[in-house]
C-alpha cells in the first residue's frame, strides 16, 4: 500500500467513525426525547437544556408495566448525575449524563 492508499483509508476510517459518533448521538438524542417529551415547557426548551426527572421514570416505569421503588429511582438519578441528596435528585440527568450511563451500559458506542 502506498502513502496516498494509507491516507485515503485513514480518511475512510475516519469517515466510518464520525458516522457511528452521530448514530449514536442520533439514539441517545432519541431515547432521551422518549423520557422527557411529556414535561410541561418541552417545546420551549432547547433539548439541552431539558433534563430527565424523577416524574419521567416514574411515567416510563409505569408505561413499562414495571413496579418500581421511589428509592430505585432517586438511585438511579443519583448514579447519572454523579450527585447524592435532594438537590441531585431535584436536579435531574441531562442528557450528557444520560448519555454517559448509556455508554457504559454499553447501549451505545465507547466514543
Amino acid at each position: 500500500m502506498n502513502e496516498d492508499d494509507e491516507d485515503e483509508h485513514e480518511d475512510f476510517e475516519g469517515q466510518i467513525e464520525a458516522d457511528d459518533r452521530e448514530d449514536d448521538n442520533d439514539e441517545v438524542t432519541q431515547a432521551f426525547e422518549l423520557f422527557t417529551q411529556f414535561q410541561p415547557k418541552y417545546n420551549t426548551l432547547n433539548p439541552r437544556e431539558r433534563r430527565i426527572t424523577i416524574q419521567d421514570l416514574r411515567r416510563v416505569a409505569r408505561e413499562l408495566k414495571e413496579e418500581v421503588d421511589e428509592k430505585v429511582l432517586r438511585l438511579m438519578v443519583e448514579e447519572a448525575n454523579g450527585e447524592v441528596g435532594d438537590g441531585s435528585v431535584k436536579r435531574g440527568v441531562g442528557v450528557r449524563e444520560f448519555e454517559d450511563v448509556m455508554r457504559r451500559a454499553g447501549a451505545v458506542g465507547r466514543g
